[in-house]
């Protein structure tokens, strides 16, 4: 969520971040374009404004706004952060990666651009580096779920199920309602052929969000394998009516 600034009076910026709030992204970046000449000398403007467009997926706008927030205070480590999810968004992982290296240049200690770092560092394969940026994390903030989910992924990917399941135990430890983690925890099960502790997981998962297709995907994947197939079939017909 963004945060109303109670000293700002501009009726249009606290309308746009009212708007964002509620999930009205597009009414809030009209809000934000009507903002006073005073206002947008403001780089807090261009930050709201770029979130909002992100959650648009017009990340090109959003990395224009964020680029007009840097030319007025280059200080706002924010402005660098969210200029990286923008391209991150459009798979320019280098570029996103020298972004959240500016973020976290200004406030070592901030876990967003540092977690975001390393899975820009994931996707490129850089799993040693991305690893290094997640324990950097965890050692700042060994309670933040986040950190230890995203190295979970990171080792599964490596083919390495049972260090991310480790990870993943972490990370639902801590936050038992991780709907994701227990999802990726069934997945690495999976991986490793055990199939009724994975369905336990996939059903953790649908109980927390129960319109959630790849986990019946994989709840039927592993009903199937197990010569449950009728089970199988119901959960991939409900998967088929979410996403058809």
């Amino acid at each position: 969520a963004i945060k109303i600034d109670p000293t700002n009076t501009s009726i249009y910026l606290n309308l746009g971040v009212a708007q964002y709030n509620n999930g009205n992204y597009k009414e809030a970046v009209n809000s934000f374009d009507k903002c006073s000449d005073k206002e947008k000398s403001d780089s807090t403007l261009y930050l709201n404004k770029g979130v909002s467009l992100n959650r648009l997926g017009r990340y090109e706008e959003a990395i224009q706004s964020f680029d007009i927030g840097i030319s007025l205070n280059d200080k706002n480590s924010s402005l660098y952060n969210n200029k990286g999810v923008s391209l991150f968004k459009l798979k320019r992982y280098r570029d996103a990666i020298d972004s959240y290296d500016k973020a976290i240049a200004l406030n070592p200690n901030d876990l967003l651009p540092i977690n975001n770092k390393g899975v820009a560092l994931k996707n490129l394969k850089q799993y040693k580096e991305a690893n290094e940026m997640f324990d950097l994390a965890i050692k700042i903030n060994p309670k933040e779920p986040v950190s230890y989910y995203n190295k979970g992924n990171t080792y599964k990917l490596m083919g390495k199920n049972q260090e991310s399941i480790e990870y993943y135990n972490k990370a639902v430890s801590i936050d038992p309602k991780y709907t994701t983690a227990y999802y990726n925890r069934g997945l690495a099960k999976l991986n490793m052929c055990q199939y009724e502790p994975a369905i336990q997981d996939f059903n953790k998962a649908l109980e927390l969000t129960p319109r959630y297709p790849q986990a019946l995907l994989n709840r039927g994947i592993s009903y199937d394998i197990i010569g449950q197939t009728s089970v199988a079939i119901q959960n991939f017909d409900k998967a088929i009516e979410i996403f058809p």
